[in-house]
């Protein structure tokens, strides 16, 4: 376990807690896979009720930009 490193990078009241945690994930013991479906099928919507709400502009710009660019290439066909 990398524990000098994990107990440089914690601090706090949960300190102990997350050591543990980080051990039993590294001996393998504890690993939960996770999938968001609110995240999936509602992502605007969920970047900002989450208050990521510079990622979701950026998503959005990015959306918006790759959109404008497919109607610009269909339409020179």
């Amino acid at each position: 376990m990398n524990k000098e490193l994990y107990e440089s990078a914690l601090s706090g009241p949960s300190r102990e807690f997350y050591l543990q945690v980080f051990k039993e994930v590294e001996e393998g013991r504890l690993f939960r896979a996770a999938w968001n479906w609110e995240a999936f099928f509602f992502g605007p919507f969920w970047y900002f009720n989450r208050r990521f709400t510079t990622l979701s502009v950026v998503r959005r710009l990015f959306l918006f930009v790759l959109i404008k660019t497919i109607r610009t290439d269909a339409d020179k066909e």
